[in-house]
């Protein structure tokens, strides 16, 4: 599993750590990267593909204090 920082633009942001499958990462995180845009995810995977891979990621948050390390950064908005 990797950690994944979520991002978003709202003004009580929490930057909210969840947990992802290598799987669910790479869809995420093209080659190399460690950080995306949603709508970018999105506009790649096209719109049922990127829900199917997101979706998980909200049943498996992880407390800052016990995440191992941030492996991605997530943009939202």
């Amino acid at each position: 599993m990797k950690n994944i920082q979520i991002i978003d633009g709202a003004l009580n942001a929490t930057f909210s750590l969840f947990q992802a499958t290598d799987d669910e990462f790479g869809a995420i995180f093209v080659g190399n990267s460690d950080m995306a845009i949603i709508e970018d995810v999105f506009a790649r995977l096209g719109d049922a593909e990127a829900g199917r891979v997101i979706s998980p990621l909200w049943d498996r948050p992880i407390l800052k204090s016990e995440a191992q390390g941030i492996h991605g950064t997530l943009f939202y908005d």
